[in-house]
């Protein structure tokens, strides 16, 4: 009887050793496809980030400024003080002051408000017109703070891309210097998805790269690009 029982238990842990290796092989056919690791995946994404933070990225610049003669009125006009093609420009409280820029010249309603914050950048932000007549500002009317330029993500060239990838992906697949598949999506601030994740084939690479990105009022936020290659 003792020569049974240990039989028994032996027949016991092949069995369930063999349903324990069956679920494994269940859960990798499911989950497989989704994440994959290895040499290939790993040069294959940092590619794709590589060339994708670049495909989305611009210079973006910010300059404080105080206005020294508070006798000039509501609205000042500068000239020559900053570079870009597009501008907005915030009071001490970070609030939108309505302005204008063309070839180099400046126009800010002020409001009253002695220190301002100027960001341009090639990216177009949302502002809106100047209304009233503006008094032009001399150099010895103001002083300027902290500048400072960087290279930042920009929330309109991350819908750019990926409405280049909904209408001709081939042609952005060969500007991003890729030669096998691949999706991505970018993940906002308030958990908005542009783009969508798809994928095909068994190999699929993946990751998730946390980023900051600037929106259309010059505001620095926090997101994600979700990437996948196959």
């Amino acid at each position: 009887m003792g020569g049974l029982g240990k039989k028994g238990s032996h027949v016991g842990m092949v069995l369930s050793f063999v349903v324990f290796v069956t679920f494994v092989i269940f859960v990798y056919s499911i989950l497989g496809p989704s994440v994959f690791s290895g040499q290939g995946s790993s040069e294959e994404l940092k590619e794709l980030e590589k060339n994708l933070a670049e495909e989305i990225s611009g210079n973006f610049s910010s300059l404080s400024v105080v206005i020294e003669n508070s006798g000039l009125g509501d609205c000042v006009i500068f000239t020559g003080l900053v570079d870009g093609n597009f501008v907005v420009v915030k009071n001490s409280n970070g609030g939108i002051l309505n302005s204008e820029f063309n070839e180099g010249v400046l126009k800010v309603e002020s409001q009253g408000e002695n220190f301002l914050k100027i960001y341009s950048s090639e990216e177009e932000f949302a502002f809106s017109g100047v209304s009233g007549s503006c008094l032009e500002i001399g150099e010895g009317d103001y002083s300027i703070g902290s500048s400072r330029e960087q290279k930042m993500i920009f929330e309109t060239r991350m819908r750019g891309v990926v409405g280049e990838y909904g209408a001709d992906y081939e042609t952005l697949k060969e500007k991003l210097g890729m030669t096998r598949d691949f999706s991505f999506s970018f993940v906002l601030d308030d958990s908005e998805e542009i783009g969508e994740i798809s994928s095909a084939g068994k190999e699929v690479y993946a990751d998730r790269i946390p980023i900051s990105y600037v929106d259309s009022q010059a505001e620095i936020k926090s997101g994600f690009i979700n990437i996948r290659v196959w």
